[in-house]
């Protein structure tokens, strides 16, 4: 039987955003044909819940746990959060516990499934495997969107970021990104690149009644995410009969709360905090589009979430957003280029409204994850 090695630091089989995507690689592997002795190395923190989990999934037999310890200072300091700090301190015993597998059992395939970034070293390294496949991950393609000379402090460490993920991205055979920059980054590299962006979500069933002038704006209210914008778009006249739901919290929030008041759209739009996932997916199944004006994305899991209920997205030009918008292929826009984002967002707005409502998607299921490791391992059909 071959032999595939997977490594994902964060892992849950309850869990969305990386943790879930690394169940969802691990699901997918044990349902390949033929059939495949499957080597986790993983987090020691998640070994317990994929040990419950995988008592629910058929060909667990075929599992074999490889828990790595992240060191205990290290845990100390950073608590359960999954940091880049911790992944460093995590990777050295990782990547020797790889190599231990490689020289006990002949691998076909090693793939790193998360962290979901090529500034992070990988734990894969030459020879551990016939073939190394490493992502879906990302590269930086600009800085937050600050000014002045934040702005200028952010464009040097995004080319040094470039530089660091040139260097680690040798190890791989093929790489798997999220986005189109990095895919024009790998393949300049000389790499084989497949595009996937690392988002699992199931469809959603369209049973609630869809409000045609309902926007919806979803994440963490921080600067990155520009939730502002959202906000801001709806002065346009082509938009004075929009409404804005914000599902999300975090440090802005008041300063929105007050941008409300001054833009005098405050009847138009509803602060929801931090809600339950079950109450953000049915938010978003009663809305008309999802509003998503963050500066830089890996793959906006948000989207793919927003397509699962019916919901076309509405995303900026050079985020990373673009391809996930493309796959999805629901009628969603990127919004246009220019100076003026406020501007170019309410176009990308009145654009999308103007194309039919899409149902709810499956394009982001799990089912398609089988399909796309045989591709990737070189396993044929």
């Amino acid at each position: 039987m071959p032999a595939v090695a997977l490594v994902s630091f964060t892992i849950h089989p309850t869990a969305g955003s990386e943790a879930g995507v690394g169940w969802a690689f691990l699901s997918a592997a044990l349902a390949l044909r033929p059939a495949v002795t499957v080597h986790l190395v993983l987090d020691a923190r998640d070994e317990d819940a994929v040990r419950l989990g995988l008592q629910r999934l058929a060909g667990a037999e075929r599992v074999v746990l490889h828990a790595v310890a992240v060191p205990g200072p290290i845990l100390q300091r950073y608590g359960d959060r999954r940091t880049r700090e911790s992944y460093l301190a995590w990777l050295p015993a990782a990547r020797r516990r790889l190599r231990a597998i490689g020289k006990a059992e002949p691998l076909t395939v090693a793939h790193q499934v998360t962290f979901a970034s090529a500034v992070l070293p990988s734990v894969l390294t030459a020879g551990v495997a016939d073939r190394l496949v490493w992502g879906p991950l990302s590269v930086p393609a600009s800085a937050s969107g600050g000014a002045g000379r934040i702005a200028v402090l952010g464009r040097a460490a995004v080319r040094i970021a470039g530089g660091v993920a040139a260097r680690n991205l040798r190890v791989a055979d093929l790489v798997v990104v999220n986005n189109d920059h990095t895919r024009a980054f790998a393949e300049g590299l000389g790499h084989a690149v497949a595009v996937e962006p690392n988002i699992v979500v199931e469809r959603q069933p369209g049973a609630f009644e869809r409000d045609e002038r309902s926007l919806v704006i979803a994440g963490h209210l921080v600067e990155r995410k520009r939730p502002w914008l959202a906000i801001s778009a709806l002065r346009d006249p082509r938009l004075s009969g929009v409404r804005l739901d914000v599902l999300g919290d975090g440090p802005l929030r008041p300063m929105l709360e007050r941008l409300a008041q001054t833009e005098g759209v405050a009847d138009r739009v509803r602060f929801h905090g931090a809600v339950e996932r079950s109450t953000a997916l049915e938010v978003m199944s009663r809305a008309r589009l999802l509003v998503h004006p963050s500066s830089r994305e890996g793959s906006p899991w948000v989207v793919g979430e927003a397509a699962a209920c019916g919901l076309a997205s509405v995303v900026m030009p050079g985020s990373g957003a673009e391809a996930t918008v493309r796959l999805c292929d629901n009628g969603g826009v990127v919004a246009p280029p220019g100076e003026d984002l406020v501007g170019a967002l309410a176009d990308g707005v009145v654009e999308a409204l103007r194309h039919p409502v899409p149902g709810p998607s499956d394009r982001w299921s799990a089912g398609r994850m089988p399909g796309l490791l045989r591709r990737w391992y070189g396993l044929g059909d």
